[in-house]
């Protein structure tokens, strides 16, 4: 994916950290760690839960606006099924915020995500 998008659609992600897939494991890693969060004091703070979901569903919007770039380097069909599971985020973001389901689901996929962007080691995310 692009370095340059995920910094300037998340400004608060440190500059010059690296590679990209350090940049983007980051980024992911933060969301998803706010999400898990967020979602274990719902009752509490409805609005930061909304803000947390639409964090990651903003960031998922944004791997598939990269993922559709001809200067995306990952091989087609990569692309291909990452693009499909940025459009299970939007729906899966929908469905959590009309049902009050959890965000297992969500919060899954950015581990495997994460899993992969990291490579070396399985991805942690702590609450």
């Amino acid at each position: 994916m692009n370095i340059r998008t995920a910094q300037n659609g998340y400004g608060t992600a440190q500059r010059n950290v690296g590679t990209p897939r350090s940049v983007e494991a980051s980024v992911l890693g933060r969301i998803t760690r706010t999400l898990i969060a967020a979602a274990q004091d719902r009752d509490t703070s409805y609005a930061a839960y909304v803000e947390a979901l639409q964090a990651n569903s903003d960031l998922w919007r944004i791997f598939a606006r990269d993922l559709s770039s001809p200067e995306n380097a990952l091989p087609m069909d990569l692309r291909k099924q990452l693009f499909s599971l940025a459009g299970f985020v939007h729906d899966e973001t929908n469905r959590i915020l009309m049902s009050g389901a959890g965000v297992e689901n969500l919060s899954a996929i950015n581990m495997d995500i994460l899993s992969g962007l990291s490579a070396a080691q399985p991805a942690q995310v702590t609450t």
